[in-house]
């Protein structure tokens, strides 16, 4: 059963102005998801999260990052792989009619071996309803790369190893109402973001009857309504993403 998730404080990423330059001393000459010195002849820039995850017509001023060529295009495959996959699970069907986004539906016309590997890994809890054994390798490969972006991004830390980071993610037809309700909630501290860093547009200050700051809380952005939605901690060691009202992502930064 698919309980609706309630998330709590949101902000709406276009309110935040021009947000896809980024800062200019955050920059740095290796790219973040290998460590490759970045120079004129393979510095490119990487949108966050990737198109393919996302529906037209997209948000205005795209969040990216400087990345190497071979970073870029070498996701590209695995993305497509991914957003075939979650929307095949989220409809229960491999009928091409009835996939509704477009991005979704150009990649299985255009690359019908795709779909094709998705139904090879079918398998059915009843007549009506199956599960996927998807390619763990790839899926992995998209949302630690999410991870790191909005991390490198939102509180400029760059080069996370793969496994300094712990990953969980759920559907939510498997989780408890109580379950959706921690997941909706946002990441509080008794710190504040880095200055200088974009982190620190978006945080919200708890005060008490005072008026005396006595925490902090990290808002969900919602970066399209009802497609893609991210929290990132204060602390800048902790993500939540949602994805299409379906996909639940936490990660946690362990060293």
């Amino acid at each position: 059963m698919l309980h609706p998730l309630h998330l709590h404080p949101v902000i709406n990423y276009e309110d935040f102005g021009v947000r896809h330059e980024f800062l200019p001393w955050q920059l740095n000459d290796l790219c973040p998801y290998c460590g490759v010195s970045l120079d004129s002849t393979n510095k490119t820039v990487d949108h966050i999260p990737s198109k393919t995850l996302l529906n037209r017509p997209f948000p205005a001023n795209l969040a990216a990052i400087p990345c190497c060529l071979h970073c870029n295009q070498g996701f590209s495959s695995d993305e497509e792989y991914f957003a075939v996959l979650l929307e095949c699970v989220k409809h229960q069907t491999f009928d091409k009619r009835k996939l509704t986004r477009d991005s979704v539906l150009k990649t299985v016309t255009h690359t019908p071996a795709i779909l094709e590997t998705i139904k090879n890994s079918v398998v059915y809890d009843s007549p009506t309803h199956f599960t996927i054994a998807p390619d763990d390798r790839r899926v992995k490969a998209v949302l630690l790369k999410l991870v790191k972006a909005h991390l490198c991004f939102e509180n400029s830390h760059y080069m996370i190893n793969d496994n300094e980071l712990l990953l969980s993610i759920s559907t939510l037809d498997n989780m408890s109402v109580t379950d959706c309700s921690l997941f909706a909630e946002p990441f509080n501290s008794s710190l504040l973001p880095e200055v200088g860093s974009r982190a620190l547009n978006s945080v919200m200050i708890i005060q008490d009857e005072n008026a005396r700051m006595i925490g902090s809380c990290s808002p969900w952005i919602d970066y399209q309504k009802e497609t893609y939605s991210f929290c990132v901690a204060t602390t800048g060691d902790k993500v939540k993403i949602l994805l299409h009202e379906f996909l639940c992502v936490y990660a946690e930064l362990i060293v």
